[in-house]
């Protein structure tokens, strides 16, 4: 009888023992999946150059991962329009100020990818002279966009690229 239940005791430990590996290499395989989410995440970050008679607006994704654009909203003085009203506004308010046939307002399509430290210039400008900055400014005022994108895991993110369409945060409480 001694026999049986040290027997007894051995299939038990070894149960257990089998139970707690199995139970922690799945908690590992979570945290590694948890980690690997956090360091390739995408951040799309903005730079502006005002300095020349060229000026930009690019959208950068600065993070450590892929970024691939779900949707794009476009904004004229804070209320959404479409594409094509958004193109068109841009291109009329540029030849009003003298801007050249050079000017250019790239789009981020639903679908694009942006790789790490790889970049969409939004608008790109040929303006006179000693305008660049004012017309940057105004620009800025005027024009904004909201892209929503996610990453490789599937996590949704968005960047806005003006104070005119935030909305702030305590709205929601």
């Amino acid at each position: 009888m001694e026999q049986a239940t040290l027997t007894f005791y051995k299939d038990i430990a070894t149960v257990l023992i089998s139970l707690s590996a199995l139970g922690l290499t799945i908690w590992n395989g979570y945290m590694s999946r948890m980690h690997n989410k956090m360091s390739q995440r995408p951040i799309l970050s903005s730079q502006r150059t005002y300095t020349t008679n060229d000026p930009s607006y690019k959208i950068i994704n600065c993070g450590n991962g892929i970024a691939v654009i779900d949707k794009t909203y476009y904004y004229l003085n804070g209320k959404e329009v479409s594409l094509q009203e958004f193109l068109r506004s841009y291109a009329k308010y540029i030849t009003s100020k003298g801007g050249g046939d050079k000017s250019t307002c790239q789009t981020a399509d639903d679908g694009t990818i942006l790789r790490v430290d790889s970049e969409i210039a939004l608008f790109k400008s040929i303006l006179p002279n000693n305008t660049s900055l004012q017309i940057s400014l105004e620009l800025e005022k005027k024009y904004a966009v909201k892209i929503e994108y996610s990453s490789i895991y599937g996590e949704k993110f968005e960047y806005i690229s003006s104070s005119l369409i935030r909305k702030p945060h305590f709205d929601k409480f």
